[in-house]
């Protein structure tokens, strides 16, 4: 599980961290999902491991050149408008830049 809004990996339930985390006024305003890793290969931009990131708003996990490749795709949607989608799910990316680097303490 991961705080999208900063990046922050939950090992506590989610009622500890309202009581010891020093971010607790993010709490009610960030959106916690469940972390799973991108599976598919062919969507990796690059092997090289660089830090631990993951597609907002569904937790998909990947490497940092990676998200910022498919963060910049455009894919077309609707008649005249292009937005940024999660290679592994088709979720349409939010705010920007569209990827969060968690921090795993």
């Amino acid at each position: 599980m991961v705080f999208l809004t900063l990046g922050i990996n939950l090992e506590k339930p989610f009622t500890d961290y309202a009581n010891t985390c020093i971010f607790s006024s993010y709490l009610q305003s960030s959106n916690v999902v469940k972390l799973c890793m991108g599976i598919e290969p062919s969507f990796y931009v690059d092997t090289k491991d660089t830090g631990p990131y993951c597609f907002n708003p569904c937790g998909h996990m990947a490497t940092e050149n990676t998200v910022k490749y498919w963060s910049r795709i455009g894919i077309p949607l609707g008649t005249n408008g292009f937005e940024s989608f999660c290679p592994f799910c088709a979720t349409q990316l939010e705010g920007h830049p569209g990827y969060v680097k968690l921090i795993f303490n």
